[in-house]
């Protein structure tokens, strides 16, 4: 296994292993790259395989776009356990071609399967796709000035050196597709009816989520109560304290005669009658009867066959405890002088 072909299975391999909703990604890398797979890996591979893992995270949403767009269109017939595959040259592609260069980006799709390469090449550098659909797709998950700077800028800018490298994969198919051909015995060559190709099928727009009705909001009378009401506890409050200083004012202008208090001498009268009277009605309680003599004799109990029964049974279990204990002491006591 070449090397470079080794450094893009261990990036399939990490970006199909990863979970989101479990991990974060650094978190992830440190564990990934510490692993049996990657020991024996340098500085620098490790370096190229965490940057490649985290920006294929990243740029998950633009990755995806051309992904799923090409097994829409021309990779129908692909399986979709390359679909990593594809995101990793995907990722290579849009963010990292200028800083690898073509030659060297040339080793990683020379590693790999060549009629997916070209397949995969030829739909994403085709000006159909990139500069139409491909790119409003990006739009509507990045802002146009980073798009067009930091993506199609520079795809467009090695451009003809990618188509160099599409047609070299193209030849290569080719060349496979002939040698077998003419391993065979010759055969009458089918050739395909001449019919309109059909349209690539375009990304679904996304349906627009439907709002939620205004509604008005609860008035504030529905928490308060009615007017009515508060006017009536306010006159109600009024009327109150007019009563009260009405009645202060009364207490205030009363005769000085009219005093309702009685004198010492009709108080001392009172007291006298109702002590006479409390007197009258005190009585003597009741003596209670004394307990009777025979309550306190030992009054003889009349067994039953089962109350025998149970005061033998207990009888008995009694001195079965007492035996027992009496052979423990015994044994003990053995023990002692042996």
């Amino acid at each position: 296994m070449s090397h470079h072909k080794r450094l893009v299975l261990l990036c399939i391999r990490g970006l199909s292993k990863f979970q989101p909703h479990l991990k974060g990604i650094d978190e992830y890398l440190e564990s990934f790259l510490q692993s049996d797979e990657c020991k024996s890996l340098d500085e620098a591979d490790k370096i190229f395989i965490s940057e490649v893992l985290a920006g294929c995270t990243r740029y998950d949403k633009l990755i995806k776009v051309v992904v799923d767009g090409f097994y829409v269109t021309d990779g129908k017939t692909f399986l979709k356990a390359d679909y990593s595959l594809f995101k990793v040259i995907a990722y290579l592609v849009m963010f990292r071609l200028e800083e690898l260069g073509v030659s060297h980006f040339r080793r990683f799709i020379n590693s790999q399967d060549n009629i997916k390469m070209y397949k995969f090449l030829n739909f994403l550098y085709d000006e159909a796709n990139l500069k139409m659909w491909i790119m409003n797709e990006w739009f509507k998950v990045y802002e146009r000035t980073f798009v067009q700077t930091n993506i199609i800028s520079p795809m467009l800018r090695y451009q003809d050196e990618m188509l160099e490298v599409i047609h070299q994969l193209k030849d290569k198919v080719e060349n496979k597709s002939q040698r077998k051909k003419s391993s065979k015995a010759s055969f009458t060559d089918p050739k395909p009816f001449s019919l309109t190709k059909p349209r690539p099928r375009a990304v679904p727009t996304p349906e627009k989520i439907p709002l939620l009705k205004v509604f008005k909001p609860v008035p504030k009378s529905t928490y308060s109560g009615p007017a009515e009401r508060e006017a009536v506890e306010k006159m109600r409050s009024i009327s109150k304290q007019k009563a009260e200083e009405r009645l202060l004012e009364a207490e205030r202008l009363k005769f000085s005669c009219a005093t309702v208090e009685k004198s010492e001498k009709t108080k001392n009268a009172i007291k006298k009658i109702i002590r006479e009277r409390e007197e009258k009605e005190m009585f003597e309680p009741l003596k209670p009867a004394p307990v009777p003599s025979n309550i306190h004799e030992d009054v003889p109990i009349k067994f039953n066959a089962a109350a025998i029964l149970r005061e033998g049974a207990r009888i008995q279990k009694e001195e079965e405890e007492v035996l027992k204990r009496l052979a423990g002491l015994e044994y003990r006591r053995k023990r002692k002088r042996s």
